[in-house]
């Protein structure tokens, strides 16, 4: 999603001067700082809301049913134009932003799922600098490319190519990485082929969605308020975000006369 919205800020000027014309473009900066800034809305709802819910339901069908939500909203966002109403951007924005953090949130989660609580820390640390200097850089330069060959419309049809062929590999391809749930879904099959529908797991919860939302406000108040690591990481991805955001805010303005037409 961060990638996406650093390519989204290349054609900042040709959406808004799609939508308000030439003369207003460059007066909408609220509108544009929020098309492209809208991932920061789902950074609260990836550990809060994802990660827990997951939990249940698993890691690989919020994977691949947030996928296909990117996919509608970056599909949808691309044809709105006809609409000649830029509001009618905020929804998809919105729905945008707050399906693919989860790909952000799954990645710890996914972390913690396949490493120990020993090997934990390296896989943290590779965070920050992949994404902010191999990833930022690579999908700002592509969102230029992008900007200068196509209009706006296809940088949102590209985004959906791209995570709709991620979510068709997971399909057939990905596997569950929460213990709890990849083993009940092996009892499952076991349950259909031998017709025994009193096997279930030895350490059976029966956690429900109420109770790992009820938890997860206490669990990140844990790992971040007493942890002096947890702490210390959470301050430093906060300037990172900070930054990030503020960069991709003024990434719009700064590059409008590299994007006009004519």
């Amino acid at each position: 999603m961060r990638y996406g919205s650093t390519m989204i800020a290349f054609c900042l000027h040709d959406i808004l001067t799609e939508f308000h014309g030439e003369e207003h473009a460059e007066e909408n900066v609220v509108l544009g700082a929020f098309i492209v800034s809208v991932y920061v809305g789902g950074l609260l709802a990836g550990p809060l809301v994802w990660v827990p819910v997951s939990k249940v339901c698993g890691r690989l069908r919020f994977m691949i049913a947030t996928g296909i939500a990117h996919v509608l909203a970056n599909g949808a966002s691309s044809f709105l134009h006809y609409t000649h109403m830029a509001w009618t951007l905020a929804p998809f924005r919105i729905i945008a932003g707050v399906s693919g953090v989860w790909v952000l949130a799954n990645g710890w989660a996914t972390v913690e799922d396949l490493l120990g609580e020993n090997k934990r820390k390296p896989g943290y640390s590779l965070d920050i600098p992949v994404h902010a200097v191999a990833g930022l850089r690579s999908w700002t330069l592509l969102g230029r490319l992008f900007a200068d060959a196509f209009r706006w419309h296809w940088v949102f049809r590209i985004q959906a190519i791209l995570v709709g062929l991620l979510t068709l590999a997971m399909v057939p391809f990905g596997q569950e990485t929460q213990a709890p749930t990849a083993l009940q879904q092996k009892i499952d099959r076991l349950r259909k082929e031998t017709d025994n529908q009193s096997l279930q797991l030895q350490l059976h919860t029966d956690l429900i969605i109420c109770q790992a939302l009820k938890g997860s406000p206490r669990n990140a108040w844990i790992i971040v308020c007493q942890s002096k690591k947890g702490l210390g990481y959470a301050l430093v991805a906060g300037i990172t975000y900070r930054c990030q955001y503020a960069l991709l805010t003024s990434f719009g303005s700064s590059c409008w006369p590299c994007t006009k037409r004519g």
